[in-house]
């Protein structure tokens, strides 16, 4: 061939944004984040909301998403240990958080 044999070599062109570490790793992306970034990015999105309101309480509504997310998530990990519509390993558990960026502390 023209070049060097591609497929015997250890280089491997990889998309900028593919933060996973190994082949084999269970957390990637946004999962290392939090278990439940839809809940966590809109209670993110309506604390912004509630902080940008004169009244108080719109501002309390709209802080209502956080207790979703705390609570919500909360409940759907507790159905997942158990088996309840998925599952959640312990070593899932231990490598990740509900709480965004618990667990990368």
């Amino acid at each position: 061939g023209i070049g060097p044999n591609v497929s015997s070599s250890k280089f491997q062109i990889r998309c900028p944004f593919d933060f996973t570490t190994s082949d084999h790793d269970l957390v990637s992306g946004v999962g290392r984040v939090s278990r439940h970034s839809q809940l966590w990015s809109f209670a993110s999105f309506s604390l912004g909301a509630a902080a940008a309101t004169a009244s108080l309480p719109q501002a309390l509504c709209l802080s209502g998403p956080l207790a979703v997310a705390f609570i919500g998530g909360a409940h759907q990990d507790y159905r997942f240990r158990r088996g309840w519509g998925g599952v959640l390993t312990e070593e899932m558990d231990e490598r990740t958080s509900n709480v965004p960026f618990l667990a990368m502390v």
